[in-house]
């Protein structure tokens, strides 16, 4: 069965590349909660708290990222 979603980039040292690993987080968050839509009443962003909850990150990347 083909991946319906684009690859999540692994992380390296720099922002940019733990940006880019976390928008792509994000879009298949958004993608799988259905959050993805045309309609802005519809949309809205995940919390870091769900992030976590759900195990896509982990409290202490949350934490390296809010101290940037």
């Amino acid at each position: 069965m083909p991946n319906k979603f684009p690859p999540v980039p692994e992380p390296q040292r720099s922002l940019e590349s733990h940006q880019e690993a976390i928008l792509a987080l994000k879009e298949g968050y958004e993608t799988v909660t259905r959050q993805r839509s045309r309609n802005v009443e519809l949309r809205s962003c995940p919390t870091w708290a769900e992030l976590v909850e759900l195990g896509i990150v982990t409290m202490d990347q949350v934490n390296f990222m809010m101290k940037r």
